[in-house]
């Protein structure tokens, strides 16, 4: 089927609310892909791994082909260096340029400019990923394991909160649940420092077996969720008690926890048929395991990890033949291979199902994703790391332009993450509504005319460069279809190639641009000339990047 047939966003416009996107039937299989490795699949395979990958990474990945290219998307990367304090403070215990990921609080005790910082570090890892997936996991796992950064105490706990999420980005997962469920930060968000004997708090537990584990299955009953239920929730709440974090305040180092005895409940902890009647008895320290043990015993584990996998990467309808042709086949593997994460997400995305079918621009683009997108694919001039304070608030600003999209880092809605990816029946067309796509469309105009200012510091596009990147400037057509493939998820019919060629040069034959811009290639000084070629250019890169194919991935 045509993917036109699918764009009814196309005729998206700037008053216009949340399109209503047809629902596409994939096909395939997890056979290995065996098509060509062509721009479109390299294309579409970096679009769902990465943040608004280059055409310069995508030709790196067209020469590598799709075995090595998935080497290097999964490989084990390097961590990268911890975030730094970047805006003039009053923070004793650290400095501009120094991080602060281990320094005590200073005398006023204000985080503020710390949780600013790790923010702003991380949307700078985004820009610089590379061909990587990494960055994608970490957002992927902050999803899943969603906390919010005003509540999980100093900015320390949410530093050691992401450092957990990127060491584990492709590892195990039963790991991962079992670090996450004592680490500082999530003791603090979901009050598992007020869980102790004879005063369960049941928080965590039950976004443990809602949310992070085995999935929440069909009410059959009051208080019976199928795969566990009120009971259960309590027991598990029981086994967790036990655990607070040390407040740290003057202490340097990183966050720590304690474990007391006379805090936790040593009873017998009776659990449902939903897991065959499984009696916990007291095993202190280790009784956190002994339960995260028994939830993944059981398939359906498997079964709710891979559907938000399938999510995130593919398409958000999960039919009875992708049930039974991708979910349950990965979740088995997932089983098989005692929840190691890599090897499945590497079959999926090399498959039949994800490359081969018509998945290309299924998808709307998160808000970090668009922001962290058009950045990089228009080769923006970002300052250099070494210019570590500018560095910061470029990326501090793209934060708070994807908050005002709704989409702010470290501060979803609640616990369940943001509703895009996993609210039904509209799950990723929640992003556009009638408040974020015109500011989608303000920011993007905004962000091609004005640039970004700060003070006195003044960062703008080079348009000239990014005319150099196409393969013959001289000729529109080649300038726009170069620039449609930059930046479009797919190729645009000739309708709307024309209307493009309408605004570079409106009414006019080819030639009058090849001449324009040889005279300007002779006298870049005149300033008729340049600024005749600038203002086409902006209005050719506006209208491209206001286009409904730009919000798709």
């Amino acid at each position: 089927m045509n993917r036109r047939d699918f764009l009814s966003f196309s005729s998206v416009s700037e008053t216009s609310s949340a399109p209503m996107m047809p629902t596409r039937s994939l096909a395939g299989d997890l056979t290995p892909y065996s098509g060509p490795w062509d721009r479109a699949a390299a294309a579409h395979l970096l679009r769902r791994c990465c943040f608004g990958p280059t055409p310069e990474e995508i030709n790196q990945a067209l020469n590598w082909g799709l075995e090595q290219t998935l080497d290097r998307l999964l490989g084990n990367h390097q961590l990268p260096a911890p975030p730094v304090m970047f805006d003039f403070n009053e923070d004793r215990n650290a400095r501009e340029g120094q991080t602060w990921i281990e320094a005590p609080l200073d005398d006023g005790g204000d985080d503020g400019r710390r949780r600013r910082s790790l923010r702003a570090w991380n949307i700078g890892l985004m820009v610089g990923e590379g061909i990587r997936i990494r960055e994608s996991m970490v957002l992927f796992w902050h999803n899943h394991f969603s906390v919010e950064i005003g509540k999980v105490g100093e900015a320390r706990n949410a530093y050691q909160y992401l450092d957990l999420l990127r060491k584990n980005a492709l590892g195990n997962f039963k790991t991962l649940v079992e670090e996450m469920t004592i680490l500082p930060a999530m003791l603090r968000y979901l009050d598992g420092d007020d869980n102790r004997k004879g005063r369960p708090n049941e928080n965590y537990a039950r976004e443990l077996f809602e949310l992070f584990s085995i999935g929440k299955g069909p009410l059959r009953g009051p208080g019976d969720y199928t795969y566990y239920n009120e009971n259960d929730v309590l027991a598990a709440a029981e086994c967790l008690t036990g655990w607070r974090p040390i407040t740290q305040g003057d202490d340097a180092g990183s966050p720590q926890v304690e474990f007391s005895e006379d805090r936790h409940e040593p009873g017998d902890k009776q659990f449902s048929a939903a897991f065959q009647n499984r009696v916990i008895s007291n095993a202190g320290k280790d009784e956190y395991k002994v339960l995260i043990d028994m939830i993944f015993a059981e398939k359906q584990t498997a079964v709710h990890i891979v559907k938000k996998l399938y999510r995130w990467f593919v398409y958000y309808d999960i039919t009875e033949e992708v049930m039974r042709d991708i979910i349950e086949p990965l979740a088995q593997q997932m089983v098989d291979e005692n929840y190691e994460v890599k090897n499945v997400i590497r079959r999926l995305l090399a498959s039949e199902h994800f490359l081969g079918t018509d998945s290309h621009g299924a998808y709307i683009k998160h808000p970090l994703d668009m922001v962290v997108g058009v950045v990089k694919n228009s080769r923006y001039p970002v300052p250099t790391e070494t210019d570590y304070i500018w560095s910061y608030y470029f990326w501090d600003n793209m934060l708070n332009q994807a908050r005002n999209m709704q989409m702010e880092f470290m501060n979803p809605p609640d616990v369940a993450g943001w509703k895009a990816f996993y609210q039904e029946p509209l799950f990723h067309q929640i992003w556009i509504n009638s408040v974020t796509l015109p500011y989608r469309f303000s920011y993007l105009k905004n962000f091609v005319r004005n640039g970004y200012r700060k003070n006195d510091i003044r960062i703008e596009m080079d348009l000239i460069e990014l005319l150099g990147t196409v393969e013959d400037p001289f000729d529109p057509n080649l300038l726009i279809s170069g620039w449609t493939e930059r930046f479009l998820p797919m190729p645009l019919d000739q309708v709307q190639l024309d209307a493009l060629k309408n605004v570079l040069i409106p009414g006019l034959p080819d030639f009058e641009w090849t001449e324009e811009y040889m005279l300007y290639l002779a006298d870049p000084s005149d300033e008729m000339v340049s600024k005749s070629i600038l203002t086409k250019l902006e209005a050719l890169l506006t209208a491209i990047v206001t286009m409904a194919e730009f919000q798709l991935s």
